[in-house]
């Protein structure tokens, strides 16, 4: 189940391992991607393909927005049209009688309300950069113009990512919140501002299965669209992963009590700033739906489906994955008029061994596989090396292979900031 086809690549991975595969797709705007590819469940028949499943697995969260899908989806089982989120509280019914991955009502809260994540990220350990909870740009406003100190803007629920904002020099995000988000946002917007903390930014994932954790592993992520960290933070753009048993995976394995009584069962994962001995912690993502998952398959001796089946407890290799985000234009200015113009139907005439396509479908007409032009995220490449100058020179070397009629768009940086700081910080 997946809210704008983040899963699918993960879908298609166990279909050429041979399991049996259908996918819902809840926003009608991705319904594209992957057409001809996988069978498809409409809101219609999702329940019968729930009876059908082993297995449900959803791949991200998705906050109450009371569009037609999501009253759509929360009346078929059941919940009001109030329920503050969706996949969710949709997943602690399904559970009632299959199992499920990646979801629940509760934990969906924790990373959806950042507050409620850092109560939870105290109780495990973490330290917390001083932080302030506002509910209007004009209580933000007359905040910063008392401060002296650099500030981070934060959204609460999953507002559009580019709106996650680091302030790069003094005085920055004030005019931003006076000016343009004033324009965008209007006045009332729950967020929160957190003081800025220079350190080691690095994700720690842990799989719990219900009853123990396994598959601790370490993240260091590129989130702005250019390379150097210039342009928008579009969520992930590069990344290298390697598996970890340390301090940090400690700290997050202290969950588990919340776990047990939230009934997920699924990756959690703690995004980390370290600075010296402190470990401050920023946000939670309890889900599938993110670019380093491709790394850690790279990472797996045994097939994605034994490493789901067998409650995420396989052997892996020692050493790095990287993976690289490929898109083509308009993306990150992904307009309706723009990709209908640059991105739809774009050929794709030859992809490497391990690149997962999210942005494809299959022409029916010439049985060609086409950028499906919902967003421009053609996909997303991995590679593995015993270094991580080993998994950045493969994964380069095959970018080199992608042939598609379109200008490709990618960072040329990847593995920079995890060779620095990977030799910089005490906790790796």
């Amino acid at each position: 189940m997946s809210s704008s086809g983040e899963g699918l690549p993960i879908a298609r991975k166990l279909r050429k391992e041979g399991m049996d595969v259908k996918v819902y797709i809840h926003l009608k705007e991705f319904n594209k991607c992957y057409r001809n590819m996988i069978p498809k469940v409409g809101i219609n028949d999702l329940k019968d393909a729930i009876d059908w499943a082993d297995v449900v697995i959803f791949d991200l969260v998705r906050a109450n927005e009371h569009t037609t899908e999501d009253l759509q989806l929360l009346k078929l089982f059941g919940l009001s049209a109030d329920t503050p989120s969706v996949f969710g509280y949709v997943a602690d019914e399904i559970k009632k009688t299959k199992p499920v991955i990646g979801a629940s009502a509760k934990t969906e809260e924790v990373e959806l309300d950042r507050y409620k994540g850092e109560e939870l990220a105290k109780q495990c350990g973490f330290d917390i950069p001083q932080s302030y909870e506002f509910n209007t740009l004009d209580e933000g406003v007359k905040f910063l113009q008392q401060s002296n100190d650099m500030w981070v803007f934060k959204p609460n629920s999953n507002q559009d990512l580019d709106l996650t904002y680091v302030e790069h020099y003094e005085g920055e995000l004030l005019n931003k919140l006076k000016n343009e988000y004033k324009k965008r946002l209007g006045n009332k917007i729950e967020y929160i501002l957190q003081k800025k903390v220079e350190g080691v930014l690095l994700s720690t994932e842990c799989w719990y299965n219900g009853k123990e954790f396994k598959a601790c592993n370490h993240t260091i992520e590129d989130k702005n669209f250019l390379t150097g960290d210039l342009g928008l933070a579009v969520g992930s753009m590069n990344n290298t992963v390697w598996m970890a048993n340390g301090k940090i995976a400690k700290l997050v394995r202290n969950t588990k009590d919340f776990l047990d009584k939230a009934g997920y069962i699924g990756a959690i994962d703690a995004n980390c700033i370290v600075s010296g001995d402190k470990i401050y912690f920023l946000e939670w993502s309890m889900r599938f739906g993110y670019d380093a998952i491709f790394a850690l398959m790279a990472l797996m001796k045994k097939p994605l489906n034994i490493f789901l089946q067998n409650n995420f407890d396989v052997p892996f290799r020692r050493g790095f994955a990287s993976t690289i985000r490929i898109s083509i234009p308009p993306y990150p200015y992904s307009t309706k008029d723009l990709l209908s113009i640059h991105a739809k139907n774009i050929a794709i005439d030859r992809l490497p061994k391990d690149f997962y396509p999210v942005d494809i479908w299959l022409n029916p007409e010439d049985k060609e596989f086409e950028v499906a032009g919902t967003d421009g995220i053609v996909g997303v490449l991995s590679a593995y090396g015993s270094t991580i100058k080993e998994s950045v020179r493969l994964l380069y070397k095959n970018v080199k292979k992608i042939e598609i009629s379109a200008p490709l768009q990618y960072r040329t940086d990847c593995g920079v900031r995890a060779q620095n700081d990977y030799g910089s910080c005490k906790y790796l």
